[in-house]
């Protein structure tokens, strides 16, 4: 009964599977989870991407597809990949040079969530595991919201309003 797909939990012993369910709900029902997804989806909106019904979107580093029904939900054709093992995470000159490699115009966003997840400041990122958003398009993006070059410094997106009143 202890064998290596059982685990004793509680007095009983249960399937690896669903311990490994629970852990998961666990992980992305979590305070922390669902308050640093909600900051990548107002950021995302805020960005005033030309999202259009049909328009192909490939998303990279899709996780657990977090930001696919964000594309979905208007209308996107989505492709979503995730090929790297857990333990990887590229740098972010290394994404902008395999993106410009597809992609004619490669962009980040001036801004970053809100979170601690997402530095502002890239003289000091925490760590290797610090995320960052991109954009690549093959068609030029006429957006004051997006910078063509690596920026070291981003300023933190906290609401809706906070750009256009600047």
């Amino acid at each position: 009964m202890g064998g290596s797909k059982y685990h004793y939990l509680k007095g009983n012993y249960v399937l690896m599977e669903k311990i490994m369910l629970l852990d998961l709900k666990e992980t992305f029902h979590s305070k922390h989870y669902l308050l640093h997804n909600e900051k990548r989806l107002a950021h995302l909106a805020r960005l005033g991407l030309p999202i259009e019904p049909n328009m192909p979107v490939l998303e990279v580093g899709t996780g657990i597809g977090d930001h696919t029904s964000f594309f979905l939900d208007r209308g996107c054709v989505v492709t979503s990949t995730k090929g790297r093992p857990e333990c990887c995470r590229p740098t972010r000159s290394w994404l902008v040079i395999k993106l410009g490699d597809l992609f004619e115009y490669v962009c980040l966003p001036i801004t970053q969530p809100d979170h601690p997840e997402f530095p502002n400041n890239w003289f000091e990122a925490p760590n290797l595991l610090s995320r960052a958003v991109f954009v690549a398009s093959r068609t030029p993006l006429d957006n004051p919201l997006l910078v063509g070059d690596l920026p070291m410094m981003q300023q933190p997106f906290r609401g809706y309003n906070e750009i256009d009143n600047q």
